[in-house]
């Protein structure tokens, strides 16, 4: 590969490229130290709640660069100074590298994780807990335990899931755990309160799994919910919109028709973002010329779920102003044709804030997703260069594997991605190539 300017070394860190990886590999990190410092104590992912956290990833670069005592103290530190809600995600990369140093015997880094779990500033305890048990396995989880079970004896709105016992269990045997937090148990009164917790807890949730599905709500506090338009997260609304019968679908419907103010209307056109509306309404088509934001978003959501000459002509329409109007792709979600790609490509920008290309990316898989054309790469390799999220990015790659349509260059690169499963898809490729 060729060697990187510092600001495309700088992109490569922010996106997980792997790229990054090969550069430090081939040419060394010279000049960019301080790069690599502030990718490893702060968290550049775009959506680390999708994502997770890059530490493994980062960890592989600061070996290779050999700055391994430069960083584990600089992780340390930030360690133990991050506490804020702000930082939450920083913790958790801090957290993943912390546990990776600590395997090779850094000493402060091992301590730093017990004492952040032990301070208990996020309610999340996976945060430290499943780098501790990375470092200390099963007598990690132990310590685990005592701790939680303390916190549950000591402060009466405690709430702890069992995501942790779930992950002890994967690693090392139900029977296993279970024997060894009864041992416990038997000097230790806060790990008797822990297992006492998780065994109802546990039973909760056999019992509302057996239950079946949550029942559907009414047409009534549908209605009720999108004229207060306080929820937070309106498309939701589209999972009951998939589930409803047609006639309490048609009452939404109806409503929706009558509807001006934006949240409201917003909140109507969720409902179809996953099921065609009774019928195609003029003026749902003119909405989408004329509304901007969120409420061209979930318009744009509700027209792509239809199949129609009237879709394509107005994502035709969309693409032919200037500048272009990139939420015009998602309409060509079941309106493809050959020959389609090149107005996609040509409308594709560089610019615009993380969020736009994250949409516009989302867009384009939606399309592809239905399409399955190789015309289509060109898209796939801007989303690929240009997206923000590393999931999406497997997204493309899982494409133009499809496809056949991936370059080497993006398979050698892909074998360093910061995302494992873009990592196993072109290992196959490696695999048939080899075989």
């Amino acid at each position: 590969m060729n060697r990187l300017t510092q600001d495309q070394f700088r992109d490569a860190l922010r996106k997980g490229f792997g790229r990054a990886v090969l550069h430090v590999r081939d040419f060394g990190a010279t000049g960019l130290e301080d790069d690599i410092a502030h990718a490893c104590t702060t968290s550049l992912v775009y959506d680390a709640q999708c994502e997770g956290t890059r530490g493994e990833w980062l960890h592989e670069i600061v070996k290779l660069a050999g700055l391994v005592e430069m960083i584990a103290p600089l992780v340390v530190d930030k360690l133990r100074r991050s506490s804020t809600p702000e930082e939450f995600w920083d913790v958790g990369q801090l957290c993943v590298l912390a546990s990776m140093f600590a395997q090779e015997g850094h000493k402060y880094s091992r301590d730093v994780l017990y004492d952040k779990f032990d301070r208990q500033e996020f309610s999340s305890t996976w945060l430290c807990g499943i780098p501790i048990m990375n470092v200390d396995g099963l007598q990690g989880f132990l310590y685990i335990a005592k701790v939680v079970g303390n916190s549950l004896c000591n402060e009466p709105d405690y709430w702890e899931d069992t995501y942790l016992l779930t992950e002890a269990y994967e690693r090392f045997g139900r029977e296993t755990v279970r024997d060894a937090l009864a041992a416990q148990a038997k000097t230790c009164e806060s790990t008797q309160k822990y297992l006492d917790y998780i065994q109802k807890v546990e039973q909760q949730k056999a019992d509302r799994k057996n239950q079946g599905p949550r029942p559907l709500e009414s047409v009534e506090t549908v209605l009720a919910t999108i004229e207060a338009a306080l929820d937070k997260y309106p498309h939701r609304l589209k999972y009951w919109g998939r589930r409803a019968s047609e006639g309490d679908v048609a009452v939404v419907f109806d409503r929706m028709l009558t509807e001006s103010r934006p949240e409201q209307l917003r909140r109507y056109l969720c409902v179809f973002g996953l099921r065609e509306m009774p019928r195609l309404a003029p003026q749902i088509l003119e909405l989408a010329i004329r509304a901007e934001g969120k409420l061209l978003d979930a318009t744009i959501d509700a027209l792509s779920v239809f199949q129609t000459t009237k879709v394509r002509n107005l994502g035709l329409r969309m693409f032919q102003e200037t500048p272009p109007r990139l939420n015009a792709i998602k309409l060509f979600a079941k309106n493809y044709e050959p020959g389609d790609f090149a107005l996609m490509e040509s409308a594709l920008t560089m610019e615009g804030d993380s969020d736009v290309l994250h949409r516009i990316g989302l867009d384009l898989l939606s399309v592809v997703s239905e399409a399955k054309a190789p015309e289509l790469a060109g898209c796939l390799r801007w989303l690929y260069e240009y997206g923000p999220c590393s999931m999406c990015r497997e997204n493309a790659v899982r494409y133009m594997v499809e496809t056949k349509t991936i370059r080497q260059e993006l398979i050698d690169e892909c074998h360093w991605d910061c995302c494992d499963d873009t990592r196993e898809l072109v290992k196959t490729i490696s695999t048939k190539n080899n075989s």
